[in-house]
Formats: C-alpha cells, sequence, structure tokens
C-alpha cells in the first residue's frame, strides 16, 4: 500500500487532525481558507499540508504497533511509580 504524502495528508485534513506547523501554533486541521492565494495552482497548499503533517508523516511505522503500545505503558509505569517515590521518600522511615 503506498500511497503519497499528499494523499495521506488530505486524508489527516478530511478526518480534522490537529496541524502542528513550526510557524504557528496548534490550528484545527481543514481550517486553512485565510491561507488561500485565488492564484495559487494548489501545489503550495498541499506542501503546506505535508509540512503541517509531519509530526505523523515522519514518524516511524514502529511507533505504531501494539507491542509497541504496551513497551510504552510499561515504561510509563514505571516512571510513575519512580516518580511517587521520589514524591514522598522524604516521608518516609527507613
Amino acid at each position: 500500500m503506498n500511497k503519497k504524502l499528499v494523499d495521506i495528508a488530505k486524508k489527516l485534513v478530511e478526518l480534522k487532525y490537529p496541524r502542528i506547523n513550526t510557524e504557528s501554533n496548534i490550528i484545527v486541521a481543514g481550517n486553512i481558507d485565510d491561507d488561500k492565494d485565488p492564484n495559487d495552482d494548489g501545489d503550495t497548499e498541499k506542501n503546506k499540508d505535508v509540512k503541517d503533517f509531519n509530526y505523523l508523516l515522519k514518524m516511524p511505522i514502529s511507533q505504531l504497533t501494539y507491542d509497541r503500545k504496551i513497551i510504552l505503558h510499561q515504561i510509563r509505569l514505571y516512571l510513575f511509580q519512580y516518580f511517587l517515590h521520589l514524591l514522598f521518600a522524604p516521608y518516609i522511615n527507613y
């Protein structure tokens, strides 16, 4: 399933994923009407879509697997326990 980045970016706009642009803050996907130029042929808008969704498009596919989710969940639990230990260690008498 080889798809072009532009096609994937169009789908992300349709699904209203948030845009993250380095030039500005988060913008709700699909609200780019203010930036349109009537003389534009659409190529720059396609490039803007791809750039705004780079945080998703450049993500390695291994970051999207269920196994990776389980590993990240375990890391989160470990870090949370470590955080609680650091938070309450001064109050515990050993």
